[in-house]
């Protein structure tokens, strides 16, 4: 999503909860941190008689997932192609802040291990008001 939209999803969380009602937020996509570089990595399996070559990488922001499944039975060759952007802990926390979120915490993870810059994906928060 984009930011407009991303903006417009957390006002219509935020909207949604009853006075007094919190938020459970896990982030499930690509993380951008200080410090993480552009990388690539390539994996070939077989599966179920197909050869399946996976291509994953990050640069700029965004991740690329590519992947080809081939299938000799069928003669038949299928590519896949997706592009997400990452996105900073500081962008998330602000997307809440100017949803109108307050009391919000960031953890890395359910146990509540306090959230870094690099590690993030559990955001509790309440609707104010």
């Amino acid at each position: 999503m984009d930011d407009a939209e991303l903006r417009r999803q957390f006002a219509a969380l935020r909207k949604a909860l009853k006075a007094g009602g919190a938020l459970l937020f896990v982030f499930a996509g690509v993380r951008a941190f200080p410090g993480r570089t552009s990388e690539t990595l390539r994996s070939w399996q077989e599966k179920n008689g197909k050869f399946i070559l996976t291509e994953k990488s990050f640069k700029d922001g965004y991740r690329t997932e590519r992947c080809i499944v081939i299938d000799p039975a069928k003669d038949e060759v299928t590519d896949y192609l997706e592009r997400q952007r990452g996105i900073a802990l500081d962008e998330v926390l602000s997307l809440l802040q100017r949803a109108g979120f307050a009391n919000i915490e960031a953890y890395d993870n359910l146990d509540r291990t306090p959230a870094t810059a690099a590690r993030f994906g559990v955001f509790l928060c309440d609707r104010e008001g």
